[in-house]
């Protein structure tokens, strides 16, 4: 369908993308083939061909994704682009079944960390591959059975003391659905009900971020509208997220709309009725817990809680006040380096984070690490062995729902 749409740009596209690969793969060879020669019989005139090549094969590459930043970047080509990321999407899941089951793949994925020198001297096309790997490099081997679907109401256990919209996200619900059913789970057995909403969406973090303010603002609409209706529908008492990541911005939807006439005031609105799961937790009355875990637990507080939400000592307190012995991590103001898409697009400095986040982490001792986001549970439990779970896993877990589900070294849910 894509070819039969637009078969000028595919071409194009595919062909810039093949040649800048080959290009990018195919230096570091003539290079050792260059120095080889110089050793062996000493002609600087084979070396400096050589070199030459190797030079020309850069320009080639310079040349070649400046054309295709043209192409796909020029005002009046949206189409090119739309379709340049529709194959990116179509792409990145093959490239992921490469590195997760072929041998070749894995190797090159495991010998990523150790390229940083080589990688200056294969120019942009290759630096760009190291980040898709780095992005691969995130994925789970398995995927989890998928979680309860969008219009699901979940009634509550006894009296009704309140209805909640669930925030049902993108990256949790495919990677960890056990968090929302945790969060399910707790707060039905309090006697709350639970709405997943139909129609809502992606909340625009991750393209707010990275500057594509059309498409956050149109998706913050899109779930304006959802959540107006099932206010109408059946009201609302808070819309709970358990990703900070998205809670924050949810919560900013009031300022991100503030100039829009139609949206301005029920945007204001929502943001009012967003908040993270523990602040709606603490406004339950809980009965202390039979038994006390004495679970030595470290909380990591994510950068979109703390700094962007203020939200700092309230999930520690419940953690403690359900049996848990918690424990702060040292430097906990610094990022894990998940940073939205930042360990994506920065795969060394954030692995630096992340280390230095893990080493924090091991000189308290933990037996559990919670958090409440999953970009920082992924992150932080690619570089460690001790388990991480969710806060509302945890406190569902004191409360009498199951064992929590963990993320285990290598970011592999369990």
């Amino acid at each position: 369908q894509l070819l039969l749409e637009h078969k000028g740009a595919y071409v194009l596209g595919s062909t810039m993308v093949i040649a800048t690969l080959w290009m990018t793969l195919t230096i570091p060879l003539y290079l050792e083939q260059a120095i080889d020669s110089l050793r062996q019989s000493g002609s600087e005139q084979v070396f400096l061909n050589r070199v030459t090549l190797i030079l020309g094969f850069a320009l080639a590459i310079i040349i070649t994704r400046t054309a295709s930043r043209l192409l796909f970047f020029m005002p009046g080509r949206r189409v090119e682009y739309d379709l340049k990321n529709r194959l990116l999407a179509h792409l990145t899941t093959l490239q992921r079944d490469f590195f997760r089951t072929n041998t070749t793949g894995a190797l090159i994925s495991r010998l990523n960390n150790d390229i940083n020198g080589v990688r200056m001297l294969m120019g942009f096309g290759l630096l760009q591959l190291c980040n898709s790997i780095a992005m691969l490099s995130l994925a789970p081997r398995s995927l989890p059975p998928a979680g309860p679907r969008a219009g699901t109401v979940f009634p509550a256990t006894g009296a009704r003391r309140g209805r909640v919209a669930l925030l049902q996200g993108c990256a949790q619900q495919v990677l960890a659905p056990r968090i929302n059913e945790a969060a399910i789970r707790f707060l039905t057995r309090h006697g709350v009900e639970v709405v997943l909403v139909a129609d809502e969406q992606c909340c625009g973090a991750l393209t707010h971020h990275l500057g594509r303010d059309d498409d956050a603002l149109a998706r913050a609409r899109g779930n304006v509208d959802a959540w107006m209706r099932e206010i109408a529908r059946g009201g609302l008492d808070a819309i709970l997220v358990t990703t900070s990541g998205c809670g924050t911005v949810i919560k900013d939807y009031g300022y991100m709309l503030r100039e829009d006439r139609q949206y301005a005031a029920p945007a204001a609105a929502i943001s009012k009725l967003a908040l993270d799961i523990t602040e709606y937790v603490a406004q339950l009355e809980l009965p202390a817990p039979e038994h006390r875990s004495e679970l030595v637990v470290a909380y990591h507080s994510a950068c979109s809680l703390q700094h962007g939400q203020k939200i700092t000592q309230l999930p520690k307190d419940l953690l403690s006040k359900n049996g848990f012995v918690v424990k702060d991590i040292p430097e906990s103001h610094l990022c894990c380096g998940s940073a939205g898409t930042y360990n994506i697009l920065q795969p060394d400095i954030a692995t630096k984070l992340r280390d230095r986040k893990v080493s924090n982490i091991a000189t308290v001792g933990p037996e559990m690490i919670a958090a409440g986001n999953i970009g920082c549970m992924i992150q932080i439990a690619s570089g460690t062995t001790v388990p991480v779970a969710h806060t509302i896993e945890l406190l569902d877990w004191a409360t009498g729902g199951p064992r929590p589900g963990i993320n285990q070294a290598g970011g592999q849910p369990a």
